[in-house]
Parts: structure tokens; sequence; C-alpha cells
């Protein structure tokens, strides 16, 4: 996971280009965009980490992530958010990851669901409070289980 300076600046523009709203976002948050590029479209993450998930990652060349989807009750009784978690290993310790899509957001909803129901890869841009890049992990995606169960529920809704 280590990069040089040059190549760590273009992956923090690379993710302003990606994530241009990301100085809204709050610290220890993580949000999605689906790319739309020639192999079909692809989900990325930006996740604004705090101090701890920045030492976590410093010393952690290749984490092991598992990720997860599942549904939850929305607070305001519309229909169920879709939630998406990754959490990340490390020998130092572990972080996780999650995103909610409320249930009144029912197109952004879909629009998830059909990126995520194939297998793929997730890029997950890490930055830090102060907007400066950490890393990018690449998260496996497989579909199945429970996942594939959560889309079928989901479109019933």
């Amino acid at each position: 996971m280590e990069h040089s300076k040059g190549s760590r600046e273009l992956l923090r523009q690379m993710a302003l280009n990606l994530f241009p709203r990301q100085g809204e976002y709050p610290v220890n948050s993580m949000h999605p965009v689906v790319l739309e590029g020639k192999e079909g479209p692809r989900l990325a993450m930006l996740v604004i980490g705090d101090g701890s998930v920045k030492s976590l990652l410093k010393d952690c060349p290749e984490p092991d992530i598992s990720s997860s989807v599942y549904l939850e009750d929305n607070r305001y009784g519309i229909r169920r958010d879709l939630v998406i978690r990754f959490d990340v290993s490390c020998t130092a310790g572990m972080a996780g990851f999650e995103t909610v899509i409320p249930g009144d957001e029912r197109r952004a909803q879909e629009l998830v669901i059909r990126v995520l129901g194939q297998p793929a890869e997730v890029g997950v841009f890490v930055l830090d409070e102060a907007r400066e890049f950490v890393a990018v992990l690449r998260a496996p995606w497989q579909p199945s289980g429970v996942s594939a169960g959560v889309f079928s529920r989901l479109e019933e809704l």
C-alpha cells in the first residue's frame, strides 16, 4: 500500500474528482459513487477517517477486507435502508466502514443493487480529516448468501 508522493497526489486528485463534495462529509463516514465504464457500472467508496484509521492503514500493506450488505428499518418508517459495510483487518487492529442508502432513496438503492448484484472489486479511497490521501483499498465483492437475499427482499418492498 506504499505510494510515492506523486502517486499519492494523483490518487487524492482522483478522489476529489470522484467525490467533489468531500469537504462536506463528516470524519468517520463512507460515501458511495457509481461509475459508468467500458466494463459496465462499478462502485467506488470514499472513507473520511480519523487518525486511528490512518495509523491502522499506515503499517498494513495488505489488509484483509470483508464486505456485507443488509437491510435495516428506516427511522422514518419509509421502506428499508440499504447498508453496505466493509471491515478491514490488519495485524495492528480492525476498522469498520459503513454507508446507509435511505429507504426513501429508492432509485439510488436500485442503482447500487444493480451494480452490487454482480461480482466485482470495489475501490475504497481513504482520506484523513485534512482530506489528505491515506490509501486505496481494493475490496472484493461477491454477491452470495445473505447479500443475494437482501437484493431480492429489497425488490419486494
